[in-house]
């Protein structure tokens, strides 16, 4: 199996007031926690950081400085789809390439290992984690409760082959269409995936009280 890496770290942080990437997290930047736990499962010359224009030099200042100087570096786009389509433009076309935020700094390793063997076992899986809350929405049609069993969350890594992904990106933007993740886009062109369901902490940092 042949295995690569998309590491987000171009959001604005807007919401959290910085670049929330680049604050320590127990003694190194946030990105650092997902960069170490993809380079246990990919060869860090495989792994892609797309950052902002105006951050690059910093994070490749960073890279070099903790022993990852082989890691690939590039610019992100308007969308994240955009960036996501920059950073698989430098993947082998026939790698299983692992799209990771770098703002969920607590992935593991293993969690990393097993979402590609459900990739490579099924052409595509994603990270997810089952609803616990109840969900309400609110339309057209009025207010009602979603059924919970049927929820999931979707997270990151979302683990597809280059090939297929670079596929759907481009007709996304092709068409003028909107989507919210890598999943969204492969349906977009009819592409099945598995639901890699787990129960740890991939919690995504929005506000500065999720680092506590």
């Amino acid at each position: 199996m042949e295995k690569a890496a998309v590491l987000l770290c171009g959001g604005s942080g807007s919401r959290f007031g910085s670049n929330k990437l680049l604050v320590k997290l127990d003694g190194k930047e946030v990105f650092l926690h997902s960069l170490e736990a993809l380079a246990q499962v990919i060869d860090s010359k495989n792994i892609v950081l797309v950052s902002s224009e105006k951050d690059k030099s910093q994070f490749k200042e960073l890279l070099k400085v903790n022993g990852f100087s082989d890691v690939q570096v590039c610019c992100g786009g308007k969308e994240r789809y955009h960036s996501v389509l920059k950073g698989l433009n430098k993947c082998s076309e026939k790698a299983l390439v692992a799209i990771h935020d770098a703002a969920r700094p607590f992935i593991s390793s293993k969690l990393i290992e097993d979402t590609f063997s459900s990739a490579y076992k099924h052409g595509g899986a994603i990270l997810c984690k089952k609803v616990s809350d109840t969900i309400k929405i609110n339309d057209s049609e009025g207010v009602r409760t979603l059924q919970r069993d049927h929820l999931t969350a979707a997270e990151t890594p979302q683990i597809f082959y280059c090939k297929d992904l670079k596929k759907a990106i481009n007709f996304v933007i092709d068409n003028n269409l909107s989507v919210t993740d890598d999943a969204h886009a492969m349906e977009c062109i009819n592409k099945d995936y598995f639901m890699h369901i787990h129960e740890g902490n991939n919690k995504k940092i929005t506000y500065t009280s999720d680092l506590d």
